[in-house]
């Protein structure tokens, strides 16, 4: 669905949408591992 309306938002950028969801599901899990450990580190500030 996301890259789905990027397409359609930037039509201009047919060229890079092949390659930009390989990219951006990376991003995805790097994020979402990363708020992972923050969220975890703010349980263990939050319990002391």
């Amino acid at each position: 669905m996301l890259c789905f309306v990027t397409n359609s938002i930037i039509p201009r950028k047919k060229k890079k949408s092949i390659a930009f969801p390989h990219i951006f599901a990376k991003y995805t899990i790097f994020f979402s591992d990363t708020a992972h450990i923050v969220l975890n580190l703010l349980r263990l500030i939050a319990l002391e």
